[in-house]
């Protein structure tokens, strides 16, 4: 879960992974951002990784739309 640490050393770990020869490992990441048209960083990444089966990205956007607010507790599983 991506709370309060930033995004970027949750990046890292994926290219880290994504670059081993046995790309087995899947992961769920849980990020919390206010609204991604502004706020989802490296989402270019994250769209990649998730194309190549290294990653699900779990998006909670509290402020995209004032009437439906997500937040990473109403997501995980």
């Amino acid at each position: 879960i991506a709370n309060g640490s930033g995004i970027a050393p949750f990046r890292s770990i994926i290219e880290y992974i994504a670059d081993q020869p046995n790309k087995k490992e899947f992961s769920k990441l849980y990020y919390g951002i206010q609204n991604e048209d502004h706020d989802y960083y490296f989402r270019s990444d994250f769209e990649e990784f998730e194309k190549q089966g290294l990653v699900e990205i779990r998006l909670a956007q509290s402020r995209k739309d004032p009437n439906k607010k997500t937040y990473i507790q109403e997501l995980v599983e």
